[in-house]
This record gives structure tokens, C-alpha cells and sequence, in this order.
């Protein structure tokens, strides 16, 4: 291990201050590379803004042998890459990166860092949050890795390129840059190292990062903004993992959807998970047909009959990335029709292959012949099991971008886009997905674990950190039925993704959903997935006792979700500010307490304190003054404000359009005068610190509300 001379870059950047390599050769031999003086190097303009470039090279004890680290260093963003020349003559004697930690660029805490927030995967699907004062202890598998310092917040996002995929790992000093080619006979080339990038803002540094990797990696992938949400997920759906794990049929579909039907829960989706594929003991597939015995009239009489009985508009079907979890049976005719499709791994095992032609010509006759059968959408899981078959044979980032684009390309071609991929979050598959929109954001929704809500909360609302840069988050499916059910209602509600419950037969209480959906099924959805408050990104609620605070935004309103994760105090306490949620400008706002059902004024400067008990969430609405009005929406969602369609003020005289009818609340300066409904005048009730009109009678259809003030 050789020590570097301090570098600080003059952006701001003190991240390699000091800076060590180990090198790790494919024969297990760690030879000693000597480091040289930083660099400049070129200049110049490109889609980043100015950059410069600045270079350090390490020499091998070969001459040949060389590995040089490269910074292009823009205002606020850093891009840096390794090349790698490593000895190669024609007598065979030859020098390659071991697959393992072939290399560690060793580094000291960040300067002046005041907290970090890592993920890591604990799982090979999942990401958890790690939250620390330094880096010395960061987990195994870090992939990404946010601190603050001097007041501004600084994002880095390793790379998983073409070949060599690099993570994090704290080395009791500092942290390690730890970079993995998972393929034998890696000698030369360059590759993406990581990526970072700083802002006044968390979520800033993060969305500027996300888009310097992208444009680094120059490869067809999108931000999420740029991205369109498909129409199914603006809706209530129904999954039937937790209902029947492996044991769904057509049965029991039919008898869900009777008792969705009867309670009058306008479920729009159903999603028919793991268990209706025909596989072996073993775990592999052995048709793309369905599970005869579960399914003897075939998927497209159960799709028919959603449809057509149920009010079901989009029926979707579970598949697994690699065919199923242990790939495609061997001997079975889907093999042998398919084996000019398939790759076989060392262990013989079989999958799509990762080849983007080889793999769309399977997964459009699979699409194909699941859209014949009326299936509208798909769920997509276990796309990090992908390493565990290419591993040593293929280059992992090449092989999952292959496999993404030959899948997306299908989905998009028979589903319009219509896809929820799910255990996916490694590097691998989260940066090389184009353009599909929805992602699952956790681990499993388990209703069986105790006190598992306050994990999943933990990981959704960190997780969303990174993950909510490039997708709206899928926080999983829930049961109404659940002790935990409205922690986990209010939880979705500013996840800003899909809301979806799995209850078994016999179960759904429908007064848990109403407050999430319009009564034709729409969700109240909020604008972009839900994250941790600033004051909360450096501090875990599970370990202390403060509340987990999750903003979103509804327009120009605010969203703010507080939850009780700790794990021994009854209640927890904390304190809500107009600043907990960016961008909110104005001077005063009113706030609805949703289950105090109270509204109290807060300006920029002022805060309030507030206590949350053990299983009972706080939500707030934080709504700007307009000419002395201040509209909450409906007060009976969760996401009130999302039901005002358009809003007009002007001269003591409000003017609004609401999406649907319900109990409309808002706050003013002086006491109304009178409030008309569709021209008529109604009755106003005073409440806690604000007002509500009754706007039952017109649910389901539009409604024009006149507020005049006295």
C-alpha cells in the first residue's frame, strides 16, 4: 500500500485526502505500485458545464504495469476514472486484476463531514440505510455514500461500468473504494469510478449526481423526471402474493375479487405474483403457459372475468429476470425450443440471455403469448440474482444493461411500458434500467414479523435517497387487515408511487383505503417519492428517539409524514418547520394536523413541536395563504390537496374546482361570509382552527366551490 500526497481539490472537494491503492492480482499476489504527483490534465466544455481534468498515475513494480486514477472536475460534480494497463507479452506472462477487490483506493473520512447517510446491500436484491458519524465502520457492498460539511451536502455514487463494478467499505480509518472486475483476465482498460456531486440541498446533490452518472455511462438511461408514469399505477391495486404466496388460482382471485367488489373497494389492477407458472421442485421454469391445476381454463379466463365482472382494467403477471429463480428446466421443451436464446452458466443452469438481441427474441415470445392471454403489465423480480449466473463469464455491468434493454424493449412493445421491477436495487440493475419507471424500494412487506413496519418505513423513506433519482419507488403492497395498517396507509400516501394492498380473502377493511383513493379508484397521488427531512438524514429514529419525518409535495403545498420507529420509547417528539419541505417560498402558510384534525398558522421563521405515539402516525398539510385564504382540499384524504384541480383568488373571493366531492376544509384571516357548491350556498362548520363544508353529495363528479370572505 502506497500513501499519496494530500490532495483538496479547489472546488471543495477534500474527499481523496490522503489516498492509498492496493492492487490484488488474479494469482492472489499483491505487488507494490509507487504513486507520482497529480497532474493537470485537459480542459474543456461538454453537457456537464467546464471541466478540468486533473491525473495521478501509480507504477507497478513491472514498468509496464501502470494504474492511473483521472478526476474531471466540473463546478459541483466530480467525475473519476481508473485505467488499468497491466503487463501482457507474447511469451504468455501475463498481469490481471483479481475478480474480487482487485483494487482499493483507500481514503480518510470525508473533511469537516458532520453525519453520513450509506447503502449498502444486505441483501444481493435490497438496499438498507447506514447512518453514522464517519465512514470507518460503512458496511460491505456500500453503494452510495452522502455527508455534509460547512453546511452543504455532498453525493457519491460509485459505478458499475461495462466491467468492473466499484463499492465502498469502511476500513476502520476511513473507507475503501473497492473496484471489482467479477470476470477473470481484466488487464486493460478504463472504467467509471464513481461519480459525486455538492449542493445547499440533499436531494439537489443527489439528482445532480444521478445525471452526471448517466451522462458519464452514456447509455440510453433516464432520470425519473424524465420519465413517464404509467396510468395503471395512478390507480388501486391488488397483488396476490401475501393473500396466497404460491398457492394462488383462479379461485381464489374470483373470490377476491367478489369480496373487493361487494365492500365496494374499486381495485382498477390486479397483479397475479409468483405461483401461477407451471416449474419444477427445483426451482426452474418448465413453460410460459400457466400452472394447469391452479389455472385449468388458462390465464385468459381469469383475466376475462376481472374484466368483465370486477371492474379490473389492467391484469398483470410475476415473472423472475432469469425465467424463474433458478433459471429454465434443462430438459424441457422451452429449453429446446428456446436454446439458440438461453445462456447456460458454468453450473449448467439456463436464463434469457443477456445478449439485448438474443434476450428480446425470449422475452417477446413470452410477452407475446401472456398478451394473447389479456395480460396487461408485468412485475419483474429477482434482477440481482442476475451476478450469481454470469459471475466469471460475463462482464456484469454488460450483461444486466444487455438483459434491461432486451426486457424493457418487450414490455414496452406488448405492456406500453407497463412494468414493476422488483428486487433489483444493486447497482447492476439500478443504473442500467432506460426507461421504465416504477421500482420496488424495499424489502418485502412481511405481515407475519413483528414490528417489521419499522424497518420498512426505515429502509422506504432512506432508500428513496438515491433510488427516487431515477424511479418513482414501488414501497410494496400492505394488508387493511394489518395492527400496523394505517402506519403503513399514511406511509404510501407520501411515498409518491403505487398504493396496492395483498389481503387474503375475507379481510380488506375498506375505511382504511378510503382516505388514500377518489372513489373510482385513483389514487390522491403526491408529486415525486417522499424522502426523510434534512433534519432526519443523519440521524437514525430507530436507534433515537425522534420521530422519521417524510416530505413530499401536492403543487405549491407541502407534505409531512411523521413516524415512531424507536424501538423502546412510547412516544417520540419532534418539530415541524415550513423549511422540512424544499421549495415551499411563502411567507405564511396554514397547516392541517390530519389526525388531530386541527389547522394552526406557521411562518418561516416559527416551528411546531409535536408528538407521535407508538403505532399512530402525524400527517400535516402545509397549505400557502392566497388573499387571505388558505385551501386544505379534501380533509378526509390523506393527500388533500392533491384533490383541488385549479384554485383562484382574488379580492376576498376564492374560486376552486375540486376532482371530486367530499368534506372540502380551509383556513382564512376572517370569517366567510358564505360558500357556494355548484352555485348553491352551503353550510360552513367551524373547526379546530379552520372550516369545512360538506361536499359529500357531489362524489364522483367535479365540484366548483365559491369562498367569499365577510
Amino acid at each position: 500500500m502506497t500513501n499519496m500526497n494530500d490532495f483538496h481539490d479547489k472546488n471543495g472537494f477534500g474527499l481523496l485526502n490522503p489516498i492509498a491503492l492496493s492492487v490484488t492480482l488474479d494469482n492472489g499476489k499483491r505487488p507494490s505500485f509507487q504513486a507520482g504527483g497529480w497532474s493537470d490534465g485537459p480542459s474543456g466544455t461538454d453537457a456537464l458545464g467546464d471541466y478540468r481534468t486533473r491525473t495521478l498515475a501509480f507504477r507497478g513494480e513491472e514498468e509496464s504495469d501502470s494504474i492511473t486514477l483521472e478526476l474531471k472536475c466540473y463546478a459541483s460534480t466530480v467525475l473519476a476514472y481508473v485505467s488499468v494497463q497491466l503487463k501482457q507479452d507474447v511469451f504468455g506472462v501475463t498481469h490481471a486484476l483479481a475478480p474480487e477487490a482487485g483494487l482499493r483506493f483507500s481514503v480518510s473520512d470525508p473533511v469537516g463531514a458532520e453525519g453520513i447517510l450509506a447503502h449498502y446491500n444486505h441483501y444481493k436484491w435490497w438496499t438498507r440505510p447506514y447512518i453514522a458519524e464517519g465512514t470507518s465502520a460503512l458496511p460491505a457492498q456500500t453503494q452510495t455514500l452522502l455527508w455534509r460539511a460547512g453546511g452543504r451536502y455532498t453525493q457519491l455514487f460509485p459505478a458499475c461500468s461495462d466491467v468492473c463494478k466499484t463499492t465502498l467499505q469502511g476500513n476502520g480509518d476511513g473507507f475503501d473504494i473497492v473496484v471489482s472486475p467479477l470476470v477473470r483476465g481484466f488487464r486493460s482498460g478504463r472504467q467509471l469510478l464513481y461519480v459525486l456531486s455538492e449542493s445547499d440541498a440533499s436531494y439537489i446533490a443527489a439528482e445532480q449526481a444521478a445525471a452526471a452518472m448517466l451522462h458519464a455511462m452514456d447509455k440510453p438511461v433516464r432520470t425519473r423526471e424524465s420519465k413517464s408514469y404509467p396510468e395503471a399505477f395512478d390507480y388501486l391495486g391488488w397483488c396476490t402474493w401475501d393473500a396466497f404466496y404460491h398457492e394462488v388460482s383462479e379461485h381464489g382471485i374470483e373470490a377476491k375479487a367478489a369480496e373487493l367488489q361487494e365492500k365496494d373497494v374499486p381495485v382498477r389492477w390486479v397483479m397475479i405474483d409468483d405461483g401461477w407458472s407451471p416449474v419444477r421442485e427445483d426451482k426452474t421454469l418448465s413453460s410460459l403457459g400457466a400452472n394447469a391445476e391452479k389455472f385449468p381454463n388458462g390465464l385468459l379466463a381469469t383475466v376475462r372475468s376481472l374484466k368483465n365482472h370486477y371492474g379490473v382494467k389492467w391484469v398483470g403477471v410475476w415473472h423472475a429476470f432469469t425465467g424463474y429463480w433458478h433459471g429454465i428446466e434443462p430438459g424441457s421443451e422451452l429449453a429446446s425450443d428456446m436454446r439458440d436464446v438461453l445462456f447456460a452458466d458454468h453450473a449448467g443452469r439456463l436464463i434469457p440471455h443477456p445478449d439485448p438481441a438474443k434476450g428480446l427474441s425470449f422475452w417477446k415470445t413470452w410477452h407475446e403469448s401472456l398478451a394473447r392471454q389479456g395480460i396487461d403489465m408485468i412485475k419483474v423480480d429477482s434482477q440481482s440474482s442476475l451476478v450469481q449466473f454470469v459471475q466469471g463469464q460475463l462482464p456484469l455491468g454488460r450483461a444486466a444493461a444487455g438483459l434491461h434493454q432486451s426486457l424493457e424493449a418487450s414490455a414496452a412493445l406488448f405492456f406500453d411500458g407497463r412494468l414493476i421491477n422488483c428486487m433489483g436495487m444493486a447497482q447492476e440493475n439500478v443504473w442500467n434500467r432506460g426507461n421504465t419507471a416504477i421500482s420496488r424500494n424495499s424489502d418485502d412487506f412481511y405481515p407475519s414479523k413483528p414490528d417489521w413496519f419499522r424497518e420498512h418505513a426505515l429502509q422506504n423513506a432512506y432508500n428513496s435517497v438515491y433510488h427516487g433519482t431515477l424511479y418513482w419507488g414501488d414501497w410494496d403492497m400492505w394488508w387493511t387487515s394489518h395492527d400496523d395498517s394505517v402506519s403503513h396507509a399514511v406511509l404510501r400516501a407520501v411515498s409518491g408511487g403505487p398504493v396496492y394492498i395483498s389481503d387474503p380473502v375475507g379481510t380488506t377493511d375498506a375505511s382504511k383505503l378510503r382516505p388514500l383513493i377518489y372513489s373510482n379508484g385513483r389514487v390522491l397521488r403526491a408529486d415525486r417519492p417522499g424522502l426523510p427531512t434534512e433534519d432526519c438524514l443523519f440521524t437514525n429514529p430507530v436507534e433515537q428517539p425522534v420521530p422519521l419525518k417524510v416530505w413530499n409535495r401536492s403543487g405549491d403545498c407541502g407534505l409531512l409524514a411523521a413516524f415512531h420507529l424507536h424501538s423502546e420509547a412510547e412516544t417520540v417528539s419532534g418539530k415541524l418547520r415550513i423549511g422540512d419541505v424544499p421549495g415551499l417560498a411563502e411567507e405564511r402558510y396554514a397547516v392541517l394536523d390530519h389526525f388531530n384534525r386541527q389547522a394552526f398558522n406557521l411562518d418561516q421563521t416559527a416551528s411546531h413541536a409535536f408528538s407521535v405515539e407508538r403505532g399512530q402516525p402525524a400527517l400535516f398539510a402545509v397549505v400557502p395563504y392566497r388573499d387571505g385564504i388558505a385551501c386544505f382540499g379534501l380533509v378526509d384524504k390523506y393527500v388533500s390537496p392533491a384533490a383541488i384541480e385549479s384554485c383562484w383568488s382574488a379580492n376576498g373571493r376564492t374560486v376552486l374546482a375540486l376532482r371530486e366531492g367530499g368534506l372540502l376544509g380551509f383556513a382564512c384571516d376572517t370569517e366567510p361570509a358564505a360558500v357556494l357548491i355548484n352555485g348553491e350556498h352551503a353550510k360552513v362548520q367551524r373547526e379546530s382552527g379552520f372550516y369545512t363544508v360538506d361536499c359529500a353529495d357531489s362524489k364522483g363528479s367535479s365540484v366548483l366551490v365559491e369562498i367569499m370572505l365577510a
